[in-house]
């Protein structure tokens, strides 16, 4: 392989740290978020690592056919650490208040179903007392024995 597409992988496994550092984040606030357990956490651990592998695998397989050579992952490491080390901390902000304004507008969507359907409900139950009076009222009654 020549130089500029030794560059061009390097470049690629660069941009290929990056991403695995902002896909541990998510998945960091993910995590913190829905506050796992041991269980959910070893799971989630596993996804987060069958996921990277795929990325890293996908970026290979597009900028050198698939070799692995060992600047390939040099340029990973300084990707990750140059992500962790300058861009982390600001991701992680970001990442938060995503996540808080995404629980909000949860809320208020739970909020306006629970809104809307309150007169349904009330209209249910109300065609339920209309149909059960006249069951109950004109139920035929077993003769008394005796």
């Amino acid at each position: 392989m020549d130089l500029a597409g030794q560059a061009n992988t390097f470049f690629f496994a660069i941009l290929d740290g990056i991403c695995l550092g902002v896909l541990f984040d998510v998945y960091r606030v993910i995590r913190h978020g829905f506050r796992l357990r041991a269980a959910a956490t070893a799971c989630g651990d596993l996804l987060f690592w069958l996921v990277a592998t795929a990325i890293t695998f996908l970026m290979l397989l597009k900028a050198n056919w698939g070799e692995f050579r060992f600047y390939v992952l040099i340029g990973i490491a300084l990707g990750a650490a140059g992500y962790f080390r300058f861009s982390s901390r600001h991701m992680l902000f970001l990442l938060v208040r995503l996540a808080q304004v995404m629980a909000t507008c949860w809320r208020n969507v739970k909020r306006l179903i629970a809104i809307f359907m309150a007169p349904l409900w009330w209209l249910l139950r109300a065609v339920a007392i209309m149909v059960k009076w006249p069951v109950r009222r004109f139920r035929r009654r077993p003769p008394p024995l005796g």
